[in-house]
This record gives C-alpha cells, structure tokens and sequence, in this order.
C-alpha cells in the first residue's frame, strides 16, 4: 500500500533588519528554493516510500566546506548550491543567516556547526576566522581512530537536535585517511496558533490511489486559516500557523487523488505566492512521524558537484601544510519530523566526511485524506525540511 505520497516542505525564514541587505538576501530565498526542489527531485527519482530530508542544512554545512574551496572545486559547489560564487558575498549572507537560526522563545530553532580536524591538522587561520565569526562554528581537533571518538560526535550531534537525532555517524565510519569532519544540526519546535483537539482525533480513510484506500490516524478542527486555490497546479494550499512566529506549515492538497506526481513536477511553482485569503476552514490531515538516513554524495553529484569528490578536489583554503589536503567522500543526513495535535518537531544532522585524496582513487472543507503537498514557511530564510509521507 506504499503507493501514495505526500511531499514534506518545511520552509523557515528570517527577516532582513537592514534595508541594503534585502536583494542578497532575497538572492539566497530564490536560490534556497531552487536547492530544494532540485534536492527532492534526486530523491524521489530513487526513493518511494515516505522521506524527510533538510536541503538548508545541507547548504549551510557546504557552504562552510565552499569558504576553503579554489578554482573549480569551488565553482562546482556555488552553482549546485544557488550560492554566490563571490567569497565575500557568501560571507555576507550566512553572516546575516547564521545569527537567525537560533531562537528560544514561543517557539524554538536551533542550527550548530562543527568542525572535527585529525590531531595535528592545522586549519588555515583566516579559515577558521570566517567558519568561527559567520556560521558559529566550533572546532575541534580530535583522533579520528579512538575508539571513543564516534560515540562524542554523536553525543553532539544528539545535544543539538534536543535527542531527535541519536548515532548519526555509523560505527566505522572512520580510517586513516580521515582528515575532517563538517557537521550541521537543524532543529525546529512549534507549537500550533490553533491547536488540534485529542478528543477528536481518528481514525479515518486515507486514499493511498484511486483505488486504494487505508486507515490514518486523522487529527481535526475547525477556525480560520489562510486558504488558496491554484487552478493552474490543480491544487488547494492552506496556511497553518505556529504560536508566536512567522513560521507556518502550507498544505498544497491535489484536487486529484492521483494528482501529486503533477505537483512534484512542478515544485518550483509551489513556492510562488498563493492568492490567499482568510476564511473559516475545516481541516483534517494525518498525525505522523517519519525519519530517514539519505546518502546525499550520489544526489550532490548528480547536482554537478563532482570536482569536489576527486583527488584533484582544491580544498587548499582550508589547511596549511601539505599533509593538510581535503577532499570530500561522502555525504550524510539523518532527519525525523512529529506531527501531532500539539504541533510539530523537525530535526536533522548533516556531515561531510573529508578525507586525504589518493593518488590512482576516485467555509471550506479541507480534509486531506489523499496524497498532498505541505511545507513550513516564513518571510524568509528558505526550505528547512523537504520530504514525502507515503504509508499512514
């Protein structure tokens, strides 16, 4: 019955204080959605089940990697990720970015960097300057080969996703060619404006296709949302807000029961502003919970980062010896996302592995209850989370 799906867009944004930081900072949105849809596109050619996945984290993290990158190597990264090519500017953005990514309030989202270096690598100082002042980053040196080096990492790793994320980097995932270890942690928490009611919470049928059905376990109520149709997408969009932020989850619902593989090829117009308007709505849609691991080195690849995996990778902004040569091998996310009547809890862990390179190696009723589209959204800072739910 694994048949239906259901796309996961979470969208997380900032606003801008300063006037003259608006245009790169719209730059970085339109590029952010750009990344995600080409993101979720790779991972739905190979995955048909449910997924979740955070396309932010993944470009904050290479975005770090990108500061310590040359020539080629660096090219590559800029265009796949939609981030400037220009240093300075990407400075600029994340320096407007990072600072933004950690609140506690109504609501919470908390993003950390870190960079875990073998024992005796020195990182190139204005390097480490631009990775400690712009994206926060700590570092660390560390031996990669102790055995009690994976279980700190992910002990890390676990802090910062609040325990969402527990053993994120697999037993033996470290050898001798190990030089560092990038990693980012993404976590959101929000409580719903309107929240569900337990008491009304059910079971109800769910249309895996138009011809298949099951039983999902279906929260509901009734108030006002901002609500949109797209006849063009052939679809309905409902806006569902979290207490105290301009962080909201968007729904798009295919008119059609087989109607999301239409909206998938479309992604890029889900993100477009919607004619919405305030009306009283009755909603249902599933309580879930879904996680996954995505390897992400065959998608960036398949994006067009390719010099960075090779032995001729130019990573010689980040080290200052010639023993302190980059080059990426592998790329790694683990995410999860719960929502329930409360609200919702999305998390994710991404880490780039780098290694040394090896000369000769390479008053409507909106009841969703068939496959739909829904993200979180703000004013500004771009796509958190991006999945599909396929199996209620």
């Amino acid at each position: 019955l694994l048949t239906m799906k259901i796309l996961l867009l979470l969208i997380s944004g900032l606003i801008l204080a300063l006037a003259e930081n608006t245009n790169r900072f719209q730059n970085f949105l339109k590029g952010n959605k750009a990344f995600t849809a080409d993101v979720y596109t790779e991972i739905a050619k190979t995955t048909k089940t449910n997924f979740i996945a955070s396309p932010l984290s993944v470009q904050i993290i290479l975005a770090l990697a990108r500061l310590g990158a040359r020539g080629k190597t660096a090219q590559e990264l800029s265009t796949a990720l939609h981030i400037p090519d220009n240093v300075a500017d990407i400075k600029k953005t994340f320096e407007d970015i990072t600072p933004r990514l950690r609140k506690s309030d109504a609501y919470s989202l908390a993003s950390a960097n870190k960079i875990y270096v073998k024992d005796g690598l020195k990182l190139n100082q204005n390097y480490k300057d631009s990775a400690v002042k712009i994206f926060q980053a700590e570092i660390e040196n560390i031996n990669f080969l102790n055995s009690e080096t994976i279980s700190k990492i992910n002990a890390w790793i676990a802090q910062n996703t609040f325990n969402k994320i527990q053993d994120a980097i697999a037993p033996n995932s470290f050898n001798k060619l190990t030089q560092s270890l990038l990693v980012n942690t993404l976590y959101f928490k929000g409580s719903w404006d309107h929240a569900f009611n337990k008491i009304q919470t059910g079971l109800k049928p769910f249309f895996l296709s138009s011809t298949e059905e099951t039983e999902a376990t279906t929260m509901q109520t009734s108030d006002n949302f901002k609500y949109a149709i797209n006849d063009d997408l052939k679809a309905e969009f409902l806006e569902m807000h979290y207490r105290g932020s301009d962080i909201s989850m968007t729904i798009v619902l295919p008119h059609d029961t087989d109607g999301l593989s239409s909206i998938e090829s479309r992604l890029s117009e889900v993100f477009n502003d919607q004619d919405y308007y305030e009306t009283e709505v009755y909603v249902q849609i599933p309580k879930f919970k879904t996680s996954s691991t995505i390897q992400f080195t065959s998608i960036l690849q398949n994006l067009g980062i390719k010099e960075g995996f090779q032995n001729s990778a130019d990573f010689t902004e980040m080290g200052v010896t010639p023993h302190s040569l980059f080059k990426i091998s592998s790329i790694l996310q683990k995410a999860l996302i719960e929502v329930d009547e409360e609200g919702t809890v999305a998390a994710a862990a991404t880490s780039v592995m780098m290694i040394r390179p090896m000369v000769g190696r390479i008053p409507v009723n909106f009841i969703a209850n068939h496959p739909f589209l829904y993200f979180l959204k703000s004013e500004s800072v771009g796509v958190l989370f991006v999945g599909r739910y396929v199996n209620p």
